[in-house]
């Protein structure tokens, strides 16, 4: 996706890179015409809302009572146990964490002269994202089938959607209807999972202890990495823009919510998955990596910072430079998202 528009020498308007002339006034433009990347918003909600939905919304809030009561519900209880639970099972995105995604919505945000907003990629055959929450608390959730299948334009429309829902302020009103349209299935959950509680503690130790075993099947601490990034963004081309350090870090955002969501969980966590294999494969003697044997200890575990890469690397140690992953001095390319080493 280019970013950049010529911008017209004669009106000042903007028209896509691959036009020979202006689209609002039929200037012809020169070869060496400016090209600017467009992030002016010129427009206000108000010129592209549906005046039924501007009357609804006034309406609505004539009964504030109401949408307050929802409010306080949602961003106290339900908004923070589902930004949890994708703490736990999905990938925050950033400048450093599948920047392809992050720059889109920059551009997005600025056409629409909003705040860049919270956002998630789940693993998802379907085609599909949401926005959730209240109107001042919220994220987008993107299923990880659009990344790989759409363009950078497409992504931007779906982007561009779902901020629309944020700045026109319709988040609240779209989570409420969504708990009155799942209400009977919630109502019945609150009543079983508590019963089911202890057994869910118990499965999800057993997890822990079968990904254990598949390492020791596999004897391949980079492919059991990899197999469980996997199960997070769902692609090869997705797996090779994941950070892997960055995603361990995101395990310390978990907090009180990520502990009452996770209670009624029969799996932990992916995120606590890979930084639990982590751990235990560092307690191990060795491990067989394409048939060879390599040492593994505590010091194996991805470096913190930049220092300490520095550090072990002037030790003769190796990183990859597009993740951070340690790997073995001899390879060209890195075992876990398999870019190409200098």
């Amino acid at each position: 996706m280019s970013y950049e528009q010529i911008k017209c020498p004669k009106c000042g308007n903007f028209s896509s890179e691959d036009r020979s002339y202006c689209r609002n006034c039929s200037f012809v433009f020169p070869k060496d015409c400016e090209l600017v990347v467009n992030t002016k918003a010129d427009f206000s909600e108000k010129e592209y809302a549906l005046s039924s939905d501007l009357t609804i919304r006034e309406l609505s809030s004539k009964i504030p009572l109401l949408k307050e009561a929802a409010n306080l519900v949602i961003k106290y209880w339900t908004f923070p146990l589902h930004r949890a639970e994708l703490i736990g099972n999905a990938v925050k995105v950033s400048s450093s964490q599948i920047p392809r995604i992050h720059k889109i919505a920059e551009f997005c945000a600025n056409r629409l002269n909003m705040q860049v907003p919270e956002l998630f990629l789940k693993y998802d055959p379907t085609f599909n994202a949401h926005t959730y929450g209240t109107d001042k608390n919220h994220f987008i959730l993107l299923h990880s089938s659009l990344v790989d299948a759409f363009n950078d334009r497409e992504l931007a429309f779906i982007i561009g959607h779902e901020m629309g829902h944020i700045k026109s302020q319709h988040v609240l009103c779209n989570t409420i209807l969504y708990f009155l349209t799942e209400g009977a299935a919630f109502l019945l959950q609150i009543i079983t999972e508590p019963l089911c509680a202890p057994l869910m503690a118990w499965s999800r130790s057993a997890e822990f202890t079968a990904d254990r075993a598949g390492l020791m099947a596999a004897m391949d601490i980079e492919g059991s990495l990899r197999a469980l990034a996997k199960l997070l963004v769902g692609s090869d081309a997705l797996l090779k823009q994941l950070n892997l350090k960055e995603l361990i870090e995101q395990t310390k955002q978990k907090n009180f919510y990520s502990n009452i969501n996770i209670a009624f969980k029969s799996h932990p966590y992916l995120t606590d998955r890979i930084n639990e294999l982590i751990n235990y494969a560092g307690t191990k003697a060795d491990f067989m990596v394409d048939n060879q044997v390599v040492e593994t200890d505590q010091s194996s575990v991805k470096p913190a910072n930049k220092a300490h890469i520095a550090e072990l690397e002037f030790k003769g140690r190796k990183f990859c430079k597009n993740c951070n992953y340690d790997i073995n001095n001899t390879v060209n390319k890195c075992p876990f998202c398999g870019a190409k080493q200098s």
